[in-house]
């Protein structure tokens, strides 16, 4: 049923105020929806997010499971470490397991 133009009660008025203020509010909530919904698919999507890992070189001082490497070969991915202990042990690992103590003297 719909109410005539001419019918400008403060009832009325007060109605259609509140159903404007719900319409609006139902189309906030499906905007955030929407909102949420792309920060999600953000934060699972890897590629997205820029590498900070530091920029390592063969012999850079690393450390690494809190002991002390020198860089010994670096991969896409992973990183060959020679102990610093004399024992010219070698290990593997990947790039963002390791922390840059000192880069290496030219």
């Amino acid at each position: 049923m719909s109410v005539a133009p001419f019918d400008r009660s403060p009832t009325y008025m007060d109605w259609m105020a509140r159903i404007q203020r719900r319409d609006q509010l139902h189309e906030l909530e499906q905007q955030l929806a929407l909102v949420q919904t792309l920060i999600e698919r953000q934060a699972k999507a890897d590629d997205l997010f820029i590498d900070i890992t530091p920029v390592v070189a063969v012999g850079d001082a690393v450390e690494f499971a809190g002991k002390p490497y020198r860089v010994h070969q670096i991969g896409s991915s992973y990183v060959q470490l020679k102990s610093n202990d004399g024992d010219g042990a070698i290990i593997r690992c990947q790039l963002d397991q390791i922390r840059l103590l000192e880069k290496a003297t030219v």
